[in-house]
């Protein structure tokens, strides 16, 4: 199997990769900065791996025996906590321009380096294999089986009826998306949740700071893709705290006239954080909601003071006929998009365990059907029941 990192965007090698892909049929996951280097409407791509993966990708690198990475530093939110239960019985070949990366001490077994560029790898690897191509692969099939029997976008989703469901809107996004599209995401749970979600297709772009981890990112970020990209629509991604952290510069879109689209996920807190203080501080919530200390202002209103246009979602219904009109306008829109205040990022990997052990977990018979490779302990972090 391959990973596609973020160095395939960076080395302008997305023809040289898709070249390869083409010869071995076989299953493709992709990192977090590495999301928008394949188009999603791949047959052969699985989904995003690593603590916040689908849960089928992450059975699909667990279970192989045979990695090439290409591109990605393989960092411990793409491998876990502990690396060196990540695709613990396959071969890991990775490339990478930088030579720290391959040799840094981490508890990560990589069995073949290739210290080079994308580019030159490509150059020769593509001459030695020339003529090859896999027609059929059975571990491919596989892969498949699993994206098809645990898809992240659920029906339960679909069919809520209160506040509108992240998944959910972001499934209905991806159909409003234009041919070039750019789509900016914060750091939050609203960037998990377009990662996890969000069908990027040819030419389309989903970027983010992804491992720097920084709030209040994506707004300046779309301005400035927007102005690089000759006043361009571009689509914001916010949340309803990273968005405070800079929105003086509403000024600089008004001011500049940029069509940029600022969607907001509004949970009315900080939910990533509140999501990790109940998993990992036994539900000791401190500054994260309006309870502990954390409120919003009226965005209405301070949309209105600049004089932009100002749009909320309620619950999904509402989704199709608001994107269709803000999407389609020429001028900034700020979108107020109403979530639930407790919803959860999943799946999710706790800290220490292995990458097929996703939260929430699975039935013990169903979670060991699913593993080729011996589970790591039979007996930690898998129930009985869900």
């Amino acid at each position: 199997m391959i990973i596609l990192g973020g160095g395939i965007r960076i080395s302008k090698t997305i023809k040289e990769t898709n070249l390869l892909l083409k010869k071995f049929n076989c299953p493709i996951v992709t990192t977090w900065s590495g999301v928008d280097s394949i188009t999603h409407d791949n047959k052969n791509y699985i989904g995003n791996i690593g603590v916040y993966g689908s849960r089928a990708a992450n059975f699909v690198i667990q279970n192989s025996d045979f990695v090439l990475s290409l591109g990605s530093r393989l960092d411990t939110r793409i491998t876990g906590g502990v690396p060196k239960n990540f695709a613990r019985e396959a071969v890991i070949a990775s490339v990478d321009i930088d030579k720290e990366e391959l040799y840094k001490k981490r508890g990560l077994k990589i069995d073949i380096k290739i210290n080079e560029s994308l580019s030159t790898f490509f150059e020769v690897f593509n001459k030695k294999t020339k003529g090859l191509k896999i027609i059929k692969n059975e571990w491919l099939q596989k892969s498949l089986l699993w994206k098809k029997k645990y898809p992240i976008i659920l029906q339960e989703y679909r069919n809520q009826k209160k506040f509108v469901n992240p998944y959910c809107f972001m499934e209905k996004l991806s159909k409003h998306l234009g041919k070039n599209d750019v789509v900016v995401a914060d750091d939050g749970a609203h960037l998990t949740w377009a990662i996890q979600s969000l069908k990027v297709l040819k030419n389309q772009r989903l970027f983010s700071a992804f491992g720097n981890s920084p709030m209040g990112y994506a707004f300046p970020a779309a301005i400035g893709a927007s102005i690089a990209l000759n006043k361009k629509k571009v689509i914001c991604i916010d949340g309803d705290g990273s968005i405070q952290i800079n929105i003086q510069e509403l000024q600089t879109l008004v001011s500049n006239k940029l069509p940029i689209k600022i969607i907001i996920l509004n949970n009315d807190g900080y939910g990533i954080i509140k999501q990790f203080q109940e998993l990992y501080l036994n539900k000791r919530y401190e500054a994260v909601d309006p309870k502990k200390g954390v409120t919003n202002p009226n965005f209405s209103k301070i949309a209105k003071a600049y004089g932009i246009n100002y749009s909320e979602i309620k619950k999904n219904s509402e989704i199709d006929k608001i994107l269709k009109k803000t999407l389609k306008s020429n001028k900034p829109e700020f979108i107020n998009i109403f979530i639930k205040p407790n919803q959860k990022i999943i799946p999710k990997l706790a800290f220490g365990s292995p990458l097929e052990d996703l939260s929430p977990h699975l039935p013990k018979n169903e979670f060991l059907e699913n593993m080729i490779v011996k589970p790591v302990n039979k007996n930690k972090n898998i129930t009985e029941s869900n």
